[in-house]
């Protein structure tokens, strides 16, 4: 080959990553299977590097995370990623962690191939190619090294080999979440903790996660709920997908089809998929996988762990169910319930207590939260907090951890301010399968217009994001209080208003039968009067 034309695409090569991936590194495939339509954004959305600029300062964004549906070349493009860093910055130190060790060190194989067998690759940049070194199984340091490194060009992390004392400048997380290290929110919790133990690897460096999702909770959900578009922008993807600056991470997401009005899918990557409309046996026929198993095809093809028509709760549905405080009648008796986030296998799960009135017809109006990560003593002045704003007629915890962790200081507060709380413990389900139970047992009030909410309650948005996304979202207290109160004060109401209508001569105001933990407390007809003045005031 001509001396100029091989410096010419060596040049094109260290700064093109599309002509890298489809040109030069497509040479170790039976076809070149690059499409620049599907994956040119793709290849752009990585940095896009200087040889003549010092690594630190190739982009003053520092984070990428690219989910893209399976099957569409994108571990492929990382590799090929890798492959440029290396031939732009010969002394560059990369981190590879993979859900797996074995998966990792397929990739760092593949890697390494290029440069041991790749024709044109070792054409046109010969001195990466020759007395390439295999230290450590996983590990690849090329030969044109210019300085000494402990590490090497490319080594390999999982969640039983992160390196603790590496110091690297490409940090790349690729395939970190899958089916096996999935399967529980447990498991989910580890494995976004794996991942963010590389973070102090690379001080000065870069970071690319490459993934499909699995679950709204996953490593890949944890980057994108914490790094919403600034100001709201968000660039399309020609239907489909986005791609945006969050504040620490950009994010480009998107699915294998879009469809239209008219109900016309339009596949992202048509020359290696299909439908059964355009049916091609030598093409994978994404339809197909779509009825074998809705969900995962939902979250590994269209990026959605929330497939539509399998959500038990529907955004749409708790929009239409929302109302204006002047909609909600003035004679709903308030209870409160707590659901307050003492879980041992997640120290990140937030308290929190719902305020909800029912009506005589037996409607629950869902009007205050209180939600933070906190801890007794918080959750106790919320709990005042709310009696004091709304005069409550039962305040509820679960009997297996309230008495213990809440009872003492609810009790030293209640005896030092001389206020009484009606405290309730009541028999809440501990076990994961019966909370979830008790939740969906609130989808029938929903269908039924006897559930609603107060558009101006705090966490609104909260709230409708764990409810849209239960049973595959690691937060889930709001609907777990607001069960609560459907399941244990929706007859208690229906009690109390007999017992008043059969009791309670006319013009007198007595207060409701005390089911807290103080009986020898004296009360007052103020404490537990009428919890409509709690709404009009």
């Amino acid at each position: 080959m001509d001396i100029e034309v091989r410096a010419t695409i060596a040049e094109r090569g260290k700064r093109d990553l599309f002509f890298l991936a489809k040109e030069i590194c497509g040479e170790m495939f039976e076809q070149p299977r690059l499409v620049e339509r599907v994956h040119k954004p793709v290849c752009d959305f990585f940095v896009r590097k200087d040889p003549t600029v010092p690594i630190t300062r190739q982009s003053r964004r520092k984070n990428r995370a690219l989910f893209d549906p399976r099957g569409h070349i994108k571990t492929t493009i990382d590799i090929a990623d890798m492959v440029q860093w290396s031939l732009c910055f010969p002394n560059v130190r990369m981190l590879l962690m993979s859900g797996t060790k074995p998966l990792a060190a397929r990739m760092v194989n593949e890697y390494a191939y290029h440069f041991e067998k790749n024709r044109i690759m070792r054409e046109i940049y010969p001195e990466y190619c020759t007395g390439l070194d295999y230290g450590e199984k996983g590990e690849v340091t090329l030969p044109n090294r210019t300085r000494f490194w402990r590490e090497p060009t490319l080594s390999i992390a999982s969640a039983d080999t992160v390196k603790a004392s590496g110091h690297y400048d490409i940090r790349k997380g690729d395939d970190v979440v899958n089916e096996d290290n999935s399967k529980n929110p447990q498991q989910l919790q580890q494995t976004t903790s794996d991942w963010k133990d590389t973070r102090p690897l690379v001080p000065r460096g870069y970071s690319d996660f490459i993934d499909t999702r699995y679950d709204f909770s996953d490593c890949g959900g944890d980057i994108i709920e914490k790094n919403p578009p600034i100001d709201g922008k968000v660039v399309d993807l020609d239907g489909f997908g986005q791609m945006w600056h969050g504040k620490d991470w950009d994010i480009f997401i998107r699915a294998c089809w879009k469809i239209d009005q008219q109900g016309k899918k339009t596949l992202l990557f048509p020359e290696e998929h299909c439908t059964d409309e355009d049916y091609d046996p030598e093409k994978e026929n994404l339809d197909a996988i779509q009825r074998e198993d809705p969900y995962k095809f939902s979250t590994q093809y269209m990026n959605n762990p929330s497939p539509t028509g399998t959500q038990s709760f529907s955004r749409e549905v708790l929009v239409s169910q929302t109302i204006s405080r002047a909609q909600i009648p003035s004679n709903c008796m308030l209870f409160m319930a707590w659901y307050p986030g003492f879980n041992p296998d997640d120290t990140t799960d937030p308290a929190a207590g719902v305020v909800g009135g029912f009506s005589p017809d037996g409607a629950l109006y869902v009007i205050d939260c209180f939600r933070g990560l906190w801890n007794t003593d918080k959750i106790i002045d919320c709990t005042f907090t709310a009696h004091r704003k709304w005069c409550l007629r039962k305040i509820g915890f679960d009997d297996k951890n309230g008495p213990i962790l809440i009872g003492p200081g609810i009790d030293s507060k209640m005896r030092e301010q001389r206020v009484y709380l009606p405290i309730d413990y009541l028999p809440v389900p501990h076990s994961a399968e019966m909370r979830m139970k008790s939740v969906e047992a609130l989808v029938p009030l929903l269908t039924s217009k006897k559930l609603f909410f107060s558009s101006d309650m705090p966490a609104w948005d909260q709230m409708i994001l764990e409810f849209t996304r239960f049973g595959k979202y690691r937060y889930a207290g709001i609907p777990f209080a607001i069960a609560t109160l459907a399941q244990h004060y929706r007859s208690a109401y229906q009690r109390m208003l007999s017992s008043v209508m059969q009791q309670e001569p006319a013009g007198e105001v007595y207060g409701a039968q005390s089911h807290g933990m103080f009986r020898d407390m004296e009360q007052s007809s103020e404490d537990c009067q009428e919890l409509s003045a709690g709404i009009v005031g």
